[in-house]
């Protein structure tokens, strides 16, 4: 969950990203919630190994991990939308 980790990892180009997102944050940063979706992602990366997932094949979080990554990069509203598809949360990275 570590800042310049996760910058990296949203930078390197993806195979299964569409198109390369930009960092909407301050100063060329990435926003609270692309680091909070990119945790989100980096973490099921390391989980799935390589396995893919989509439509009708989705992995539930576990509460621990959500909550940590919740803690670290909270919305500033404090709300949360939960489960997206894929076409969906790439238009808010």
């Amino acid at each position: 969950m570590d800042s310049g980790v996760l910058e990296t990892y949203f930078r390197i180009p993806k195979v299964n990203w569409k198109r390369q997102p930009k960092p909407t944050g301050p100063n060329g940063r990435l926003s609270v919630k692309q680091f909070r979706l990119t945790a989100y992602r980096h973490f099921l990366e390391w989980v799935l190994q390589g396995e893919r997932l989509g439509r009708g094949r989705q992995v539930v979080l576990p509460a621990c991990v959500v909550q940590a990554i919740r803690q670290r990069y909270p919305a500033p509203d404090g709300q949360y939308c939960g489960h997206q598809e894929a076409e969906d949360a790439q238009d808010d990275l």
